[in-house]
């Protein structure tokens, strides 16, 4: 397989970190460097909270840096089904906050984030998927969204290297990002507004004192340390499980693998049929999109054995995924598969029971806040849930209507 295990969004040449010991004690410590993280230090620090956030590698490395960029307003259920899963109430909230994170993600520096505001297509797979998206079309356009339903028999028109789809659903509203663009405007949002961000400095584990935490922390050379602070944000994604002394991340979170590729430089015939837009196929199973010439695919993971959950290994490939991944390319998008994988890498993506991220006080620990189970979706929901925890952490409760829906101790 002549194929390199690397994400597309990171360089060639690994970035490099200067490491810089942590002081001795903030007003709250945000652990984890993804996009929740650094969102959360960015929305804390600009409330005027003495904020440091710790990473053990290089902020954005992790799940953000290993996704496809798509900035969703729905997660991989399609509309319909989760107005019948959530109710229409529950379900508008979840849409609702999607919305505002999208909001939240245009609003910040376009040349670092390489926002694109696209509209993205979800493509049906078979014909009752797309009698499913016919109906999530009609039910986005009666809450006034223009949304739009294209049947098989038009497709080829509108999307000529797509034209096997069953029909395909677009929203207006989607769009894509570079993940470690994203990365990077939010840690220097975080900076500008005072926070203290600590790439290199692993957390061990935290205890409770009189005062609050005591966050232990090691750096790449084995220095070691403590950290005090009154509020503790959990933002690891699943490791936030291991650093959890209540146990109750453990009992929510999972983690579980996906995998990507890239090809190489595409035909100009199959560009010009291909949207430069967030896609995705099989309720969000499958997920596709155009990175310049090449196309970046993801998914397949339920092709295999165990479904990869429970793997936190991000430095190999599945095999049997990557050549279902490419079979994949070939029957759907065929002009596609005359270019060869270049590229392919995993990243440990974070779930939940019910497939929607925690975002709030740990039950019966105040002081303690979780942020993580993103399910795959970060990038569309962080950013937006993020400063609905600042609020829980500086007011007590939030003035979202919708952060609810992901309080930690409905599970």
């Amino acid at each position: 397989m002549n194929v390199k295990i690397r994400s597309i969004w990171f360089q060639e040449e690994e970035e490099s970190s200067s490491f810089r010991p942590p002081g001795d004690s903030v007003e709250a410590a945000v652990v984890g460097g993804g996009v929740a993280g650094l969102a959360a230090a960015a929305a804390l620090a600009r409330a005027g909270t003495r904020t440091a956030l710790l990473e053990k590698g290089l902020p954005g490395r992790g799940a953000t840096g290993r996704s496809d960029g798509q900035v969703l307003l729905a997660t991989g259920e399609h509309p319909s089904r989760l107005v019948g899963q959530l109710g229409e109430e529950r379900a508008a909230l979840l849409f609702r906050a999607m919305e505002e994170n999208r909001e939240i993600v245009a609003r910040l520096p376009r040349g670092t984030t390489g926002w694109k505001a696209s509209g993205g297509w979800r493509l049906a797979e078979s014909p009752s998927e797309a009698g499913e998206l016919e109906e999530s079309a009609a039910w986005l356009a009666s809450r006034g969204e223009k949304a739009r339903f294209v049947p098989a028999e038009e497709l080829g028109e509108a999307l000529p290297s797509l034209a096997r789809f069953h029909g395909a659903l677009f929203r207006p509203g989607e769009g894509l990002v570079d993940p470690m663009g994203l990365a990077s405007a939010l840690g220097e949002e975080a900076r500008k507004s005072g926070a203290d961000l600590f790439p290199l400095a692993e957390c061990l584990g935290l205890e409770e004192g009189p005062d609050g935490f005591r966050l232990a922390w090691r750096g790449p050379g084995g220095e070691e340390g403590r950290l005090s602070a009154q509020v503790v944000v959990l933002a690891a994604s699943h490791a936030a499980a291991g650093l959890d002394p209540t146990g109750y991340a453990g009992r929510v979170l999972y983690p579980f693998r996906a995998q990507a590729l890239a090809t190489a430089p595409l035909d100009g015939r199959v560009l010009e049929g291909l949207p430069e837009a967030p896609m995705s196929s099989h309720f969000c199973y499958e997920y596709f999109r155009r990175h310049g010439r090449r196309l970046v695919a993801g998914g397949m993971r339920w092709s295999v054995p165990g479904e990869e959950v429970g793997l936190v290994d991000d430095g190999t490939i599945h095999p049997a995924v990557h050549e279902n991944l490419l079979a994949w390319i070939a029957r759907h998008i065929p002009g596609a598969s005359e270019a060869p994988a270049e590229l392919a890498w995993t990243g440990i993506l974070c779930g939940t029971p019910d497939g929607l991220p925690a975002c709030g006080m740990i039950p019966g620990k105040g002081g303690l806040f979780l942020l993580a189970g993103f399910n795959g979706y970060g990038l569309s929901l962080a950013p937006a849930l993020a400063e609905a925890l600042a609020e829980m952490v500086l007011e007590g409760r939030s003035s979202r209507p919708w952060a609810g829906l992901f309080r930690p101790s409905r599970f």
